[in-house]
């Protein structure tokens, strides 16, 4: 059994670091944007847009090194990387908007189920596009 469970860890290792070290900028996510509105009244616009750059600050931080083992050291590489990321990430945070309007505005299904779903897919896409666009020299290397 354990032998099982090592071979199966090895095998999906990168996806498996990725939805951990997921959790962090998810709770910085959401937890700075409930603070920012209810400790300091901020604009709830205003407090998600802070709190989704912090987190996508420290995701970007915890992927590039633990996750995917970035290479680039110079600042050109580095913010190459970064803006390739945040790229990824608009774009993904659009998709999953769309996603959600259409199953739930247009489609009229499940509010929750298919809130997750969209947030599933989103996540899916980011793991997929880092791994061979954002960080792509290094893809075959955290296997």
């Amino acid at each position: 059994m354990k032998e099982k469970l090592c071979s199966y860890y090895q095998r999906y290792k990168t996806f498996i670091l990725y939805a951990c070290y997921g959790i962090p900028p998810t709770i910085i996510s959401f937890g700075g944007y409930f603070l920012l509105i209810e400790l300091i009244c901020f604009p709830a616009y205003l407090a998600s847009a802070i709190s989704w750059s912090i987190a996508l600050m420290i995701s970007f931080i915890l992927y590039r090194k633990f996750v995917f083992h970035s290479v680039a050291t110079t600042i050109k590489e580095i913010c190459y990387e970064f803006v390739r990321f945040t790229s990824i990430r608009i774009t993904s945070g659009l998709m999953e908007t769309g996603l959600v309007w259409l199953f739930i505005d247009v489609m009229h299904l499940h509010r929750g189920i298919f809130k997750v779903l969209a947030s599933f897919l989103s996540a899916l896409f980011n793991y997929i596009i880092s791994k061979w666009f954002v960080f792509k020299r290094n893809a075959n290397r955290s296997q």
